[in-house]
């Protein structure tokens, strides 16, 4: 189910929701969730990990890449960053941003 979670009947994603103590529409909010952030990293990994992911913004590097991370400026500048596709929102996952604080 972790590798290829499309496999889930309704029966299984029933038991699971049964099981905790949520929705179907949750599970399933999930589900495809997990799908989006699986495309997402293997897009990162195509244009090579982490430093790839400066193209993303259209900046050389991460530091240009990220320019009101560093300063006093507290929100994301860099004026109008898409974020990452197929995400839904314009803002960078927690995760991510962590990974990116700690290679500077």
């Amino acid at each position: 189910e972790r590798a290829r979670p499309e496999l889930m009947t309704a029966k299984r994603k029933k038991r699971v929701a049964a099981g905790s103590g949520t929705e179907v529409q949750d599970v399933n909010k999930l589900l495809k969730m997990h799908q989006e952030m699986g495309r997402a990293m293997k897009q990162i990994k195509k244009m090579g990990g982490l430093k790839g992911l400066g193209a993303l913004f259209g900046k050389g590097g991460m530091g240009a890449a990220m320019p009101g991370l560093g300063g006093g400026a507290g929100g994301m500048g860099g004026g109008g960053m898409g974020g990452l596709p197929g995400l839904g929102g314009g803002a960078i996952p927690p995760e991510l941003q962590d990974l990116m604080n700690k290679k500077k």
